[in-house]
C-alpha cells in the first residue's frame, strides 16, 4: 500500500525515480528503544534527516542525532535507488496526512515498511503477540491441570 495511491513515475514521467536516486541514500535505521526491550526503526532520508513515528509524538522528521537519542544506530539496509522517488512521495504524504500510531498495526516498523513500498508488517510485534499467546495458553493449561 502506498500512502499516495499514485506511482511517482506516473506523475512525473519515467525518469523520476532515477532523478531522486542521485540526491543521496535512503536507509532503514534501527536503534534500541529508550525504555524497555526492543528496537525503534526510522528511515534516513537523502539529506540525512530521519523520519519515524512514535506513540507520543506521531510522525516526525528530525536530525540523525535526535533520532539516535544517544543510542547506537545501525543501518538495517539501503533502499534500492530505483525506489527513491516513490519513497519520497510516500514520505511527503505521511507528513501531510500522518497515520496514527498503534502498537500492534501502525508502529515504527509498519510505518517504515510502508514508506519503502513493502508489505506493512511488524515482525517484532508479531513475535510479541505469539509469545503472549503461548504464555497465556500455558497459564490456562496449568490452571486446568490443577482443577
Amino acid at each position: 500500500m502506498l500512502y499516495s495511491g499514485v506511482m511517482l513515475d506516473d506523475v512525473l514521467g519515467t525518469h523520476a525515480s532515477t532523478l531522486f536516486a542521485a540526491f543521496g541514500r535512503i536507509r532503514i535505521l534501527r536503534r534500541p528503544k529508550l525504555s524497555g526491550a526492543g528496537t525503534h526503526d526510522g528511515l534516513q532520508l537523502p539529506d540525512t534527516r530521519v523520519i519515524d513515528i512514535t506513540n507520543d509524538k506521531g510522525v516526525q522528521v528530525r536530525s540523525h542525532d535526535d533520532f539516535a537519542q544517544g543510542r547506537e544506530v545501525t543501518v538495517v539496509r539501503e533502499i534500492d535507488p530505483r525506489l527513491h522517488g516513490q519513497v519520497m512521495v510516500n514520505v511527503y504524504n505521511a507528513i501531510a496526512n500522518p497515520p496514527p500510531y498503534r502498537l500492534a498495526d501502525s508502529n515504527c516498523e509498519v510505518f517504515v515498511h510502508t514508506l519503502v513500498c513493502e508489505k506493512p508488517e511488524s515482525p517484532s510485534a508479531n513475535a510479541w503477540t505469539i509469545f503472549i499467546l503461548v504464555l497465556g495458553g500455558l497459564a490456562l493449561l496449568a490452571a486446568a491441570t490443577r482443577a
